[in-house]
């Protein structure tokens, strides 16, 4: 009988280093982590399957939240510029950018969230 076993490496980092000293055979990482790595280091993987496309990271607001003040929250996060950005990294570490969730992104969450669901439910029949 053949097993699978899942590590948690922490980060994409420790990921691609597990990777390619053997400790893992495969591993997962964000299409953006995968394309800010050198050509060089690229072409030592080969991408096996990719997912749907979802944010990583989002804003959520509360139900009732006023209209008016979320619509001025909205046009502040769109006006963010280039070099507010650029100064936020180099200050946080922080690389974002607010982009407002597209009809794809919204199926993606959605897609997510029933996958999780059924996750879920898996484990509570394991359990059993």
């Amino acid at each position: 009988m053949k097993t699978v076993n899942i590590v948690f490496s922490g980060d994409e980092e420790n990921t691609l280093i597990m990777i390619r000293n053997g400790t893992v055979s495969a591993g997962a990482l964000s299409s953006e982590d995968y394309d800010q790595l050198s050509p060089e280091l690229q072409s030592e993987f080969v991408i096996l399957a990719e997912t749907i496309t979802v944010p990583r990271k989002f804003a959520s607001i509360r139900q009732g939240f006023d209209p008016v003040l979320l619509k001025q929250l909205h046009q502040v996060l769109l006006a963010i510029s280039d070099e507010d950005r650029t100064r936020m990294l180099s200050e946080n570490g922080w690389s974002w950018k607010f982009i407002p969730l597209d009809e794809q992104s919204q199926v993606g969450i959605r897609n997510i969230t029933e996958m999780i669901k059924h996750t879920e439910s898996y484990k509570d029949e394991l359990s059993r």
